[in-house]
């Protein structure tokens, strides 16, 4: 059965119903809504507080492998023995258990993820060489992304007929990686001020069609590709990116990029990616409303959800305006009903 809750105010009741497979679409009225998410407050922290302890607890039980290794937490010296390549510095995604190499991609993100895991352990340890580690593999990051990517290629030649074009993605998990060696040393505010400028700007470049979407892939020059791959929009990764722009914003003082990130990195996408029928956020949409070519788009994935509570928490708190934390509570309220499992 679907849960409903009602709000009583000015002669009018709203449903708020978390949908089954059955049941039709909901109408909103943030008027009447949003006071009510400001008067859950205690209730969201509570609860979040729990799930987070009960979450730490099963790790800190059962991740110990006595068989393999001593769980997750033992790994940066596995990772910097074995997850480089020797030749160009690059992580490889996969590696046998005794550290043999099976896949790498063609991609910058293991590297990312590599570098906040060193920059983790540094602030963990308070040893230099992992820090040295994560400093060195940003280094290599923006050389790769903006000076030469042949590494990055693997040897592999743009195609005669290829459209070159520049992912969101890039520019966002650039903004995040430079953010945490930043609070790992604040002394690296100035090393990074240029990569992350550049990483706003081409961020802004995939808003397109004059500010009505955010595009996940644009031409090397900031413009709409043609096509499915130009069309593409990922709600998910908008809103994500929409709360690194948002948190580099408020530190740096910059008032209009904070607004944009909200108005069209959060709203904009939220408003197109939720589904008002059955809740939640579509993985994959097509800006001009065809059937997307990823067999996956209508998936609603854990990690868009849990994005999209971040940043509309974020967008309340700088602005206080509560449509923002009611979209927060819209979302709260269908991961609890979806996907939430207290029995561990």
């Amino acid at each position: 059965m679907a849960t409903v809750r009602q709000y009583d105010g000015d002669n009018a009741i709203e449903r708020w119903r978390h949908c089954d497979d059955t049941t039709a679409t909901v109408r909103y009225d943030y008027r009447i809504v949003a006071p009510m998410a400001e008067e859950r407050l205690q209730e969201f922290y509570d609860e979040i507080s729990e799930d987070l302890t009960r979450c730490v607890q099963f790790w800190l039980t059962h991740s110990q492998d006595d068989k393999y290794g001593p769980g997750r937490c033992g790994w940066a010296g596995f990772l910097m023995k074995f997850a480089k390549d020797a030749s160009t510095g690059r992580c490889y995604l996969i590696l046998t258990r005794d550290g043999k190499s099976i896949k790498m991609q063609r991609t910058i993100f293991s590297e990312c993820f590599y570098t906040m895991a060193m920059s983790e352990m540094a602030k963990a340890t308070k040893q230099e060489l992992y820090k040295t580690e994560a400093i060195q593999m940003m280094d290599r990051l923006i050389h790769w992304v903006r000076e030469d990517d042949t590494d990055i290629r693997q040897g592999r030649p743009p195609l005669a007929g290829e459209a070159r074009s520049e992912s969101l993605a890039v520019p966002m998990m650039l903004l995040c990686v430079t953010h945490e060696l930043q609070t790992l040393d604040p002394s690296l505010c100035a090393r990074y001020r240029d990569i992350q400028e550049w990483s706003v700007q081409k961020a802004l470049s995939h808003v397109q069609r004059e500010g009505t979407v955010i595009l996940e892939n644009v031409s090397t020059s900031g413009t709409e590709l043609p096509g499915s791959l130009g069309r593409l929009m990922i709600p998910g990764h908008a809103i994500e990116a929409g709360w690194f722009l948002l948190r580099y914003a408020k530190q740096n003082g910059q008032d209009e990029l904070a607004q944009k990130a909200i108005d069209q990195f959060m709203n904009g996408p939220f408003a197109r990616g939720w589904d008002d029928e059955c809740g939640g956020l579509y993985y994959f949409l097509d800006a001009d409303r065809y059937s997307p070519v990823q067999l996956e788009w209508n998936m609603k994935m854990w990690w868009v959800h849990t994005e999209t509570m971040v940043a509309f928490l974020m967008a309340y708190q700088h602005t206080r305006d509560g449509d923002h934390l009611h979209t927060f509570a819209r979302v709260y309220d269908y991961c609890c009903s979806k996907v939430n499992n207290f029995v561990i």
